[in-house]
């Protein structure tokens, strides 16, 4: 074995030559049977919004939006384009969100606001096809049944307004 004889460090155009693969240079190729895989993701939404006030002065912003989500994923087996493995991820959400906002004294206000939102796997997460990250971290598999995360926001700030372009928010 000659290979600790051999510079690693020239540029890749003098390594990858026939003279050098056949005496120091082994290449592996690793095709496992789920390689493959397509995907598709349509969404639909609608929208309503509006904005009101309460009381004279509390400006209340209320929203819902509602979401058609369809993630259709099949990894097929390489060498047997028979054998696939399917994910169905079809959703309808319903996003709703509300916000308040309340003036305390002058240039000094109080928000609050909530909404739901939601997080959904990507399409490579839902195949079965083997996923790799940074070099020697190995592999990791997607999974067909995964489901979409739901994700409750809350908010509350007090803000103050120094002058016309300057606020402070804790």
């Amino acid at each position: 074995d000659n290979s600790s004889d051999f510079d690693f460090s020239q540029d890749p155009d003098d390594i990858f030559v026939e003279d050098y693969i056949t005496e120091y240079l082994d290449f592996e190729e690793f095709t496992e049977t789920t390689d493959n895989y397509t995907g598709t993701h349509t969404i639909a939404a609608g929208y309503f919004n509006t904005d009101m006030l309460f009381f004279d002065n509390i400006r209340t912003n209320i929203g819902l939006r509602t979401e058609f989500s369809q993630q259709l994923v099949s990894t097929y087996d390489f060498f047997d384009p028979n054998t696939v493995v399917n994910a169905d991820l079809s959703v309808l959400d319903w996003l709703p969100s509300v916000n308040f906002t309340i003036p305390l004294v002058e240039r000094l206000q109080l928000r609050t606001g909530g909404s739901r939102t939601v997080n959904r796997p990507d399409l490579r997460e839902l195949s079965a096809a083997p996923l790799y990250g940074v070099a020697g971290s190995g592999a990791f598999y997607g999974n067909p049944d995964l489901e979409e995360a739901e994700i409750w926001n809350v908010d509350t700030r007090l803000e103050y307004y120094i002058a016309e372009m300057e606020s402070l928010s804790l």
